[in-house]
């Protein structure tokens, strides 16, 4: 069984038992009415409450910004979308108006008396003696076993799994989307190529007439962004979709890198201009957009999300390199603690963000450090017994995908699940 059925399941389950028991309480509901309007009331809460789950997991995984609206703290962040929508729909639910209400409205629609009633004879209830009271029936006795459940899953240690292609001797992991597709390259006997793997299969990736392919990233529509060689040796942006490849260049300039693709075919990355200075770019509906760090004499766009927050890294006047986000037109600079120089490199759905930083003021640009940012600060993420460690994707599951230089001195990719 799949980890994401498995939340749902639990989840699910978790919003039935619950439903279940506010139901039943108090238990007079169940003597005013019939016996078999009584069973078709409760099935229909249930049922309704069911649905609710589904529709809140579905929204809060679309648009998270839903919880900052419903007051939830961000420290739930972390947490799978069913088995935080189940949490909304039962420890939370009294701190949550808005839910509270849709559940007081369901719950008095399905429990009102009936004019036409029939007693159920109370030899026939389950009742508890004084001091003895059932688990459930006063609701909130459930949280404890749910606030282990959903609490306790941020905390689980991370596991990381190695990523190689076939009989490479590099292999380097670039993006990961929400079913678990990732996208990197790798070198064989044969070349240079961009590799996709799905459900554990590997399949290379190559443009056509190309020395060289990297594949960059891929979104939830299994759109493929990466660059490649010609014959020249001149670089190119490439969109694979459907399983054909379109170049796609800035006009006018000799090497354009395609980095990130959002959900809506938004695609980030750089250019070198005519006047031999790299800039970022966004391309949208409109067109090519420069995107450029204020006053940086270098900029380079690496990442984007369906809500446009834009990642990527600049150089400054001083030739220190750093990080830098940009939402809503506004630039963020993005620097890990302590380091010579920083890039960011991936964001999710969450505004998490991934990348690496170096902590030798000798090379500031050797990015052989990965960090992790979230809401509650910087996280720095190694490959256990690796000398070098760089993360460049992340999904909105927190999985996140880079490489590793090992102690067998070689590149590999890894994958890291939370």
């Amino acid at each position: 069984m799949s980890p994401d059925l498995l939340e749902w399941l639990v989840g699910g389950a978790i919003v039935l038992v619950y439903a279940h028991q506010r139901f039943g309480t108090p238990q007079t509901n169940s003597s005013s009415t019939t016996r078999f309007k009584y069973q078709l009331a409760a099935t229909l809460y249930l049922g309704a409450a069911l649905v609710l789950f589904v529709v809140l997991a579905s929204a809060v995984k679309d648009s998270p910004g839903i919880l900052s609206k419903l007051g939830i703290a961000e420290d739930y962040e972390s947490l799978a979308t069913p088995l935080l929508s189940a949490l909304l729909l039962t420890a939370l639910l009294p701190s949550v108006p808005f839910l509270k209400e849709i559940d007081a409205r369901l719950l008095s629609g399905n429990t009102r008396p009936s004019h036409n009633t029939k007693e159920i004879p109370m030899n026939r209830m389950t009742t508890s003696p004084p001091g003895r009271q059932r688990l459930g029936h006063g609701g909130w006795q459930f949280w404890p076993v749910l606030a282990l459940m959903t609490l306790a899953q941020p905390a689980l240690a991370e596991t990381y799994t190695a990523v190689d292609c076939p009989g490479s001797n590099f292999t380097t992991a670039r993006s990961i989307n929400d079913r678990g597709d990732i996208v990197g390259g790798c070198d064989d006997a044969n070349g240079s190529h961009g590799f996709l793997l799905r459900k554990g299969v590997y399949t290379l990736i190559d443009a056509p007439d190309a020395t060289v392919t990297r594949a960059s990233d891929i979104n939830n529509r299994g759109d493929v962004v990466g660059v490649y060689l010609d014959d020249d040796e001149v670089g190119h942006g490439f969109l694979l979709r459907h399983g054909h490849f379109t170049t796609v260049d800035v006009p006018g300039s000799p090497r354009t890198v395609l980095l990130g693709i959002d959900e809506r075919g938004r695609i980030v990355g750089f250019y070198l201009g005519t006047d031999e200075v790299l800039r970022g770019f966004l391309l949208d509906a409109r067109g090519f957009q420069d995107i450029e760090f204020p006053d940086a004499p270098i900029t380079g766009a690496w990442g984007i999300n369906a809500r446009t927050q834009i990642v990527g890294g600049y150089i400054d006047t001083n030739e220190v390199p750093h990080g830098f986000l940009l939402n809503k037109g506004t630039y963020s600079s993005i620097d890990f603690p302590g380091a010579e120089g920083s890039r960011a490199l991936g964001i999710n759905i969450l505004g998490h963000i991934v990348g690496g930083w170096s902590g030798d003021p000798e090379c500031p640009d050797c990015f052989v450090n990965a960090f992790l940012l979230t809401r509650r600060g910087f996280t720095s993420l190694a490959f256990p017994h690796a000398f070098e460690t760089v993360a460049w994707g992340i999904n909105s599951k927190g999985q996140i995908v880079g490489d590793y230089f090992g102690e067998d001195e070689a590149f590999h990719g890894f994958l890291r699940k939370p």
